[in-house]
C-alpha cells in the first residue's frame, strides 16, 4: 500500500465533489467496455491532445480515438504537440495503423473528447472504451477494475489473482494499459509499500494517488 506519503492535506479539503464523482463513474465504467483480442482497427482514426486536471495540475494526455470509441490515453511530458508524435508512432506500430487512416483532431473534435473527459469527471458519463490487447492481458486489465477507486493492489496480489507471475503481469500487462486513468493501472503499487513504476511519469501516478485517497 502507499505510504502517508502519498496523500496531500490540501487534497483532502479540495475537490471533494470531483473525487467523488470520478469514484461514482468509475464504479459504473465496465459497461461501456468493449473487449477486443484483435489488434486491427478500421475506419478512421483520430490522435490528439487534451488537459486533465489533477489534483489542482493540468496533465496533458495524447489520445487516439475510432468512432465514439476511445483506443489510448497516455500522459505526456511538455506543451507542445511535437510532444505526442513518440506515442502516437507507438500507437501506429501497436494498434496495426496505416498513417492515411489516421489524421489529427480538428479543434471541435477536440473539445469533443476534452468534454468527454470532463463529464466523466464530474460523474456524468463515461466515455466508450475500447480496449484492445492480448487474452492475458485482458485478464489483467480486468483486474485492475475490479481495484476500486482509493484502493491499490500490489503487483504481487494481482498477479495472484489471475495466477499468474508478477513480472509478468508487470511488464507485459499493467504496463502495457493502452487508456491510462480510466483503466486504473495507476492503482497498482510495489508489495514494499513503493510506488512501483508508470509509463507516465511517478509524479503523475503520486497525484492521481494522492488525489483518489483524499
Amino acid at each position: 500500500m502507499p505510504t502517508a506519503s502519498f496523500l496531500s492535506p490540501a487534497s483532502h479539503r479540495t475537490q471533494h465533489g470531483t473525487h467523488q464523482s470520478i469514484a461514482r463513474a468509475a464504479n459504473n465504467m465496465t459497461s461501456n467496455i468493449t473487449i477486443d483480442t484483435n489488434p486491427v482497427v478500421t475506419g478512421e482514426v483520430l490522435y490528439g491532445r487534451l488537459s486533465i486536471t489533477i489534483a489542482h495540475s493540468i496533465m496533458p494526455a495524447a489520445v487516439m480515438t475510432c468512432g465514439q470509441q476511445l483506443l489510448a490515453l497516455e500522459f505526456i511530458d511538455g506543451d507542445s504537440d511535437n510532444d505526442i508524435t513518440p506515442t502516437y508512432d507507438n500507437w501506429l506500430r501497436r494498434f496495426s495503423l496505416r498513417k492515411e487512416q489516421c489524421r489529427a483532431m480538428t479543434a471541435p473534435e477536440t473539445k469533443h473528447w476534452q468534454a468527454q473527459l470532463q463529464s466523466w469527471q464530474r460523474g456524468d458519463a463515461t466515455p466508450n472504451l475500447r480496449l484492445i490487447g492480448t487474452a492475458f492481458q485482458q485478464r489483467v486489465w480486468r483486474a485492475l477494475f475490479a481495484v476500486g477507486y482509493g484502493q491499490t493492489i500490489s503487483y504481487f496480489d494481482l498477479a495472484k489473482k489471475i495466477d499468474s507471475h508478477h513480472r509478468a503481469v508487470a511488464k507485459n500487462g499493467v504496463g502495457r494499459n493502452p487508456i491510462c486513468y480510466f483503466v486504473p493501472c495507476h492503482r497498482v503499487v510495489a508489495k514494499n509499500g513503493g510506488i512501483g513504476g508508470y509509463g507516465g511519469g511517478l509524479n503523475i501516478k503520486i497525484k492521481l494517488l494522492q488525489a483518489e485517497q483524499s
